[in-house]
């Protein structure tokens, strides 16, 4: 199946190497190794762009995400994502928990993929 059919509205990691290969080519089978962290609800994902946390990964990490996008963030650009994971969470109010649990978990997941020295790919 392709990316945007199985992980649509997401963040994935691949946890291995035929995950990345299976995420590059867009012919994903369910079998693979990978973690996956959704946006739910279109009012998490309109949050989320409110607090432009999508605009700031775009402009550290030199990439297009975006509605209807899907783009990945390099392994070499993954402490820039980080960087933007973490200034959106400190410009973050918490008036709106879901969001501030997912900028929690996407801290979590972007950590995990500069120690796997993995790319991640949003789905959005």
């Amino acid at each position: 199946m392709q990316n945007a059919a199985l992980f649509r509205r997401g963040v994935v990691l691949p946890l291995d190497d035929d995950a990345e290969e299976a995420l590059l080519s867009n012919e994903v089978e369910m079998a693979i190794h990978l973690q996956h962290l959704p946006i739910p609800t279109e009012a998490l994902f309109e949050a989320l762009c409110g607090h432009v946390l999508f605009d700031e990964i775009n402009r550290r990490c030199g990439t297009l995400v975006g509605d209807y996008e899907e783009e990945f963030v390099e392994a070499s650009r993954i402490t820039d994502l980080i960087g933007a994971t973490k200034a959106t969470s400190e410009r973050e109010d918490g008036s709106l928990p879901d969001s501030t649990a997912f900028l929690h978990e996407l801290h979590k997941l972007t950590t995990r993929a500069l120690e796997l020295d993995r790319p991640v790919l949003f789905v959005l």
